[in-house]
């Protein structure tokens, strides 16, 4: 039969969920005019976490919560995929992964619809799209599961590509609840999919895999796309604004 296992990352139940919240940072669609907003606080029964928010189609119409980069990627190269223990509003939702270190608009995608009741929902690498700003990116390197930066939860008005509209989004107010967000292992290969009651699943001994994670320290600015030539002429021009600065 099936076999699985999981390790968990982000446990957002329990007195681990203080230090995982603390993990993340929101990420909405005010960055470009948009006026959507969003928060991931402990839930209302205070049983695990909440994304919650309201969401709006001016100017924007995203809204996301994504942990914050860290400086040493996880390796999650012995596993399938990510699971997430989560309870839906009926609205489908992408869990974003970054596998490079710069902060770019480039991160693999993956859509999911959180059922009604709490269940653990699994996303195997393979599933998973390289976007750019929800755009599909032509004949693109499949997902590096050894250098994993970040992880995000998006709900926006586009599936992959802004004339491809998400069938299950509505502007207003939304609420997903999670509670767990981890890598599982599976011996056979499927697509996404949830899990049925009762079924299972054995669990890595030990503590969440962030327990030793090594996030950026706030404050600090990641590296950023451009490499070499883009780095050097940031160099150059604080040097420039700084001697005009003290001119």
């Amino acid at each position: 039969g099936r076999r699985l296992l999981d390790a968990p990352i982000f446990v957002l139940r329990g007195p681990e969920r203080a230090e995982a919240l603390s993990c993340f940072e929101r990420v909405d669609d005010q960055i470009m005019g948009g006026i959507s907003q969003s928060a991931l606080v402990p839930s209302y029964d205070g049983e695990c976490a909440s994304f919650l928010g309201v969401v709006r189609t001016d100017g924007g119409g995203f809204c996301g919560t994504r942990s914050r980069l860290l400086s040493k990627p996880l390796n999650l190269g012995g596993y399938s995929g990510i699971y997430l223990r989560v309870r839906g509003d009926g609205k489908r939702y992408k869990l974003n992964v970054r596998t490079s270190e710069e902060v770019g608009e480039l991160v693999y995608q993956c859509a999911f619809l959180p059922p009604a009741e709490m269940a653990t929902v699994r996303l195997p690498f393979t599933a998973f799209r390289l976007v750019k700003r929800s755009n599909p990116v032509p004949s693109p390197p499949p997902l590096d599961p050894h250098t994993i930066y970040q992880l995000g939860v998006v709900l926006s008005r586009f599936a992959f590509g802004e004339e491809s509209s998400n069938d299950a989004f509505a502007a207003g107010p939304f609420r997903v609840d999670i509670e767990e967000i981890g890598a599982f292992r599976d011996e056979l290969d499927f697509e996404a999919a949830i899990d049925e009651p009762g079924a299972p699943v054995a669990r890595s001994a030990g503590p969440p895999l962030s327990a030793g994670l090594q996030l950026w320290p706030e404050g600090e600015e990641p590296r950023r796309r451009g490499g070499l030539r883009a780095r050097l002429l940031r160099f150059v021009f604080r040097r420039v604004r700084g001697t005009l600065r003290q001119r």
